[in-house]
């Protein structure tokens, strides 16, 4: 009973996490997706264990396979990592710093006067 209650609360973690990486663009949709299964597997696994203890067997078998979503993306992140963000242009240095006075005295930079 105590350990079908720890998985609730894994499922439910694993809901908001499966949805944050399906909306990212640093790791594949598939990943978030296959999370959000894998929280309604421990979600169905803990209903069964407390509520429908006769079919607890049968959730069990089912969400075995949702389960692995863990492991992918543990091992895609081992593996492949997250994809590093495009570079900004141009590099901001701490000695380059933007002031509007500065950049009036440099080429190919317009300004209106008013």
């Amino acid at each position: 009973m105590g350990w079908s209650s720890t998985k609730f609360f894994w499922g439910l973690w694993l809901l908001p996490f499966g949805i944050l990486v399906y909306k990212s663009s640093f790791l594949p949709r598939i990943l978030g997706a296959w999370l959000v299964l894998n929280g309604g597997a421990y979600l169905a696994q803990n209903v069964a264990g407390v509520l429908l203890p006769q079919y607890a067997d049968i959730a069990a078998n089912v969400a075995l396979p949702l389960q692995f979503g863990e492991v992918a993306i543990v091992l895609w992140l081992i593996v492949m990592g997250a994809k590093e963000s495009a570079p900004r242009w141009p590099p901001i240095t701490p000695d380059a710093r933007w002031s509007p006075l500065a950049a009036r005295n440099q080429p190919g930079v317009d300004f209106v006067s008013v």
